[in-house]
């Protein structure tokens, strides 16, 4: 099969790609990475060979950016002759279709495949009888790919078609002389002429089955052995027992007189143990009545102790009482004489008070005509400025009547009438460069008539060395009378000067129009009107400023607003009324500041002499009262501390009566107490020293549990002992018989070991014609594939020059090995480089496909091929790839560097950019 076309459309990154015009040679389809060079080959493989029209694994190919669009693929391919076209619309929906059409040399086309069908027809057109198999699976190689070929079926179908079946029968007298001169010792003659009998899987099956047989034999010799083994051990164990049961006999007897002594040991200590838990039950009470004892000692003397110093305290809180009660008597005297003294100063201070509002009369008197003075001094200066604020307003009114009749232009007009101005400053210019220039010179006096474009016509007189110069701009007569006249006239380009005109003309509207409002004649100089223009701005913004400095200067006075200065006129009034209200002796006279200063200071003088006065006396007051406070608590803090100690003694004498004399009488007593436990004490003391128990009789406990501990050992060691003689017993029982089943068990293993060796000799004889068949058939497959390891041969010899290397080729026709300087290799990729591997696979695919393709051309895909080969070995491999495009392959090859193959004769190449529409 060769690939003539293809469309690809809606197929992951790939919108629209089509190929047309394929050679049937070498095709070499260039791209950069990620512009979809994969994605073509794998549409192609996918649609072609896998998918179906309606197969739910094409979402994963629907270009994410559209999910909407429908994947689609058209291709045209010949095989056997004949040529085909394959098309396919992937789609569950309405629109999904495919269909395989003929196409005849006529050119008519004839549909033979539609729907689910079209898939299975291509495969059988191409000779696969399933997927992955036959000639695509050598020849569709993706990218990254490099692994050796795997000759599946249908391969393998294609190259015995064309190469020739491999096989042995009886008619081959020359396999059969010498399978009997080996192996007819061992076979029967019908066997050699059963064509079965030289099927290798035959043979295998037989030399297997023997072979398992044999295993099972020799496991079942092993077993016997085994089992005489264990019988032998029995035998050694039995003898072990019986010994080993009588010395258990010996020490069991040797253990039972040892309990006996035990047990007797054991009741001498129990007797002794009776006697000794009486001795200690005496002395446990004897040490009880010891500590009651001691416990009473110490509570006697801790209350004869707090007895005594209960009465210290006693008579030391008396002789405090004695002491306060005289103390108490003096600070009260003192008290009396403080009180004396602050009622003396209180009536000197109440004295000076009263002066001091005498003096705050005064003082109100005085502030009153201060008040009424500063109203009548701010209502003077609130008419002031209620005057200067009418003469601003006045001065404002008469600015502005001045600004509103000076008209200036604003900042946007005035831009506007600066730009005409220039541009009428140009326009001018222009015309007066465009004007033609005519000069009259005069050689005699003379007088001439100019009539300059249509205007009234002007004589001017000339003299001679005066020459007379006019300028035009579309024509002109000069008549000289007496002589004649002389016409000038622009020739074809007064198209130009009409066009100035006419902007001049605008530009003059322009400014009429901005320059009426102002009032400025539009004809005068532009230096003129800008400086008219600019002295109203000027002038407009000097006034501008003044006004505002005088609004500014009015707002400020009037800040407080003109209602509320009149208001603050009338509370100014009001407020002067209530004060000659409040005092009459405002009316008899009007304040004066001179007035008032003198009475101040009079005021000022008197204030001073009282205040001295009334603070001495209440600086007086203040010390007499503290001393008066200072006294009273003095006396009543004694007071209270003789109270304190009163109920204290009061409090320890009862505890005194309540606690000790009530329980004990007098301190005597209590000591006479004390005496008495103290010798109680030591008598218990003695009795506690003569029965103390001696060391063995502390021991005695120990020696008990280490003989108690001792009879439980030899009891257990009985009791183990008997156990074991027990078991040994019953083991010796189970050794009845064991001569009977050894004897058997020597006679099978017997019988089994003549049958092992007679099936040893089966075995050599299948293993020996195995190996015969093997040697002939080794032999066939050389020279049946010597096509394919010749070619194979040639093309390695090109690649590596002096170094030969040849492939190896198993009875299933799959590469096994390759030759080197260092001998044979059986793992063809440990034997070369990564980049030689590459090469290698892609020179042996070409070699199987190249030969099993026969006369039929076959299309070979490399996507991004030999991307391990360096360019050195890639110029090698070029002319084996053009060899076997002339044989008959067709390359189609994609890549990212076609600079790789530019040296490929006869290349058609193709870059995919652009193919996509």
């Amino acid at each position: 099969m060769i690939i003539t076309s293809f469309t690809i459309e809606n197929w992951g990154c790939i919108s629209r790609v089509e190929i047309k015009d394929l050679s049937s040679g070498i095709n070499v389809i260039s791209a950069p990475n990620m512009s979809g060079k994969t994605t073509v080959a794998q549409a192609l493989k996918l649609s072609l060979l896998e998918y179906k029209y309606n197969t739910s694994k094409i979402r994963k190919h629907i270009p994410w950016a559209s999910p909407d669009a429908v994947p689609a693929v058209t291709a045209e391919f010949s095989a056997h002759g004949r040529a085909y076209r394959m098309a396919k619309v992937f789609s569950k929906k309405a629109g999904g279709y495919s269909e395989l059409v003929l196409i005849n040399e006529n050119g008519a086309e004839q549909k033979i495949a539609g729907s689910g069908e079209v898939t299975e027809k291509v495969r059988e057109i191409l000779g696969m009888n399933s997927l992955g198999a036959g000639l695509p699976q050598l020849f569709w190689i993706p990218q990254g790919f490099i692994a050796l070929p795997d000759v599946d079926e249908d391969l393998g179908h294609s190259l015995r078609s064309v190469l020739g079946q491999i096989h042995t029968t009886d008619h081959d007298l020359r396999v059969l002389d010498l399978l009997q001169k080996k192996v007819a010792a061992w076979f029967k003659p019908a066997d050699f002429k059963n064509r079965n009998f030289y099927e290798n899987g035959a043979l295998r099956e037989k030399s297997l089955g023997a072979g398992c047989a044999l295993k099972d034999l020799s496991d079942q010799i092993l077993e016997q052995q085994n089992a005489l083994g264990e019988i032998e051990q029995k035998f050694e164990q039995t003898e072990k027992l019986a010994a080993e049961l009588l010395q258990i006999r010996h020490e069991h007897g040797v253990t039972l007189a040892q309990i006996a002594e035990a047990e007797t040991r054991l009741q001498d200590l129990r007797a002794q143990e009776h006697n000794i838990a009486a001795k200690k039950t005496l002395l446990a009470d004897l040490q009880h009545r010891l500590n009651d004892l001691e416990q009473q000692r110490d509570r006697l003397q801790q209350a004869l102790a707090g007895f005594q110093a209960l009465d210290r305290e006693i008579q030391e809180t008396g002789a405090q009482l004695e002491a306060l009660r005289v103390e108490i008597e003096a600070a009260g005297n003192f008290a009396t004489q403080r009180h004396a003294r602050r009622d003396l100063a209180k009536q000197n201070k109440t004295e000076a008070i009263e002066k001091q509002k005498s003096l705050a009369r005064r003082r109100d008197l005085l502030d009153a005509k201060k008040a009424v003075l500063h109203n009548n001094a701010e209502a003077a200066d609130i008419q002031a400025v209620r005057n200067k604020a009418e003469s601003l307003a006045a001065e404002i009114k008469e600015l502005r009547e001045k600004l509103a009749a000076i008209v200036a232009p604003d900042k946007q007009s005035g831009a506007k009438i600066q730009s005409l101005l220039q541009e009428r400053e140009t326009l001018a210019a222009e015309i007066k460069a465009a004007e033609i220039q005519v000069s009259v010179e005069a050689e005699s006096a003379f007088s001439a008539e100019f009539r300059i474009d249509g205007r009234d016509p002007e004589t001017v007189a000339a003299t001679p060395g005066d020459p007379l110069t006019k300028s035009v701009r579309r024509r002109a007569v000069v008549r000289i009378p007496g002589t004649g006249s002389v016409r000038i006239q622009r020739g074809g380009d007064s198209h130009g000067m009409d066009t100035l005109e006419s902007a001049l003309e605008r530009n003059s509207a322009s400014l009429r129009t901005l320059l009426a409002p102002l009032d400025v004649d539009p004809a005068l100089p532009q230096t003129q009107i800008i400086g008219e223009i600019e002295s109203r701005t000027i002038t407009r913004q000097a006034l501008g400023s003044k006004l505002k400095s005088l609004i500014q200067e009015r707002d400020s006075l009037l800040e407080r607003g003109e209602h509320n200065l009149a208001a603050r006129l009338t509370q100014l009034h009001n407020d002067t009324a209530a004060q000659c209200a409040a005092f009459p002796e405002l009316h008899a006279t009007a304040p004066d500041r001179d007035s008032l200063a003198a009475e101040q200071q009079a005021f000022d003088t008197d204030k001073k002499a009282v205040d001295t006065e009334a603070e001495a006396a209440n600086a007086e007051y203040e010390q007499a009262a503290h001393a008066a406070e200072a006294a009273d608590k003095t006396l009543q803090a004694l007071i209270d501390q003789k109270n304190t100690i009163s109920v204290r003694l009061d409090q320890k004498q009862q505890w005194r009566a309540t606690e000790y004399s009530g329980k004990f009488g007098s301190a005597a007593d209590l000591a006479k107490l004390l005496q008495n436990n103290k010798q109680e004490i030591a008598t218990v003391r003695e009795q506690l020293q003569s029965n103390a128990l001696t060391d063995q009789e502390q021991n005695l406990s120990t020696r008990m549990e280490q003989e108690q501990a001792a009879l439980r050992s030899k009891t257990q060691r009985e009791r183990d002992l008997g156990e074991n003689r027990t078991r040994i017993q019953t083991l010796l029982m189970e050794t009845d018989g064991l001569h009977g089943r050894r004897n058997t068990i020597e006679e099978t293993l017997q019988a089994l070991r003549r049958e092992h060796a007679r099936l040893e000799i089966s075995i050599k004889a299948h293993c020996l014609l195995l190996c015969t068949i093997e040697q002939v058939r080794d032999a066939d497959v050389d020279k049946t594939l010597l096509p394919v390891t010749q070619k194979l041969t040639a093309w390695l010899g090109a690649m590596d020059g002096a170094e030969r290397k040849q492939v190896v080729f198993g009875p299933d026709l799959k590469p096994q090995g390759i030759t080197t300087r260092g001998g044979l290799q059986d793992n063809i990729q440990e034997a070369t480089s990564l980049g030689e591997f590459e090469q290698l696979t892609l020179l042996i695919r070409l070699a199987y496909g190249s030969v099993a393709a026969g006369a039929e051309r076959q299309a070979v895909i490399l996507d991004d091929p030999l991307a391990h080969t360096d360019r050195f070995r890639l110029m090698r491999l070029l002319p084996i790839l053009e060899d076997a495009a002339a044989h008959n392959l067709q390359f189609i090859i994609f890549t990212c560097e076609p600079a790789r193959f530019d040296h490929l004769r006869a290349q058609n190449h193709i870059p995919l950019q652009a193919c996509a529409p």
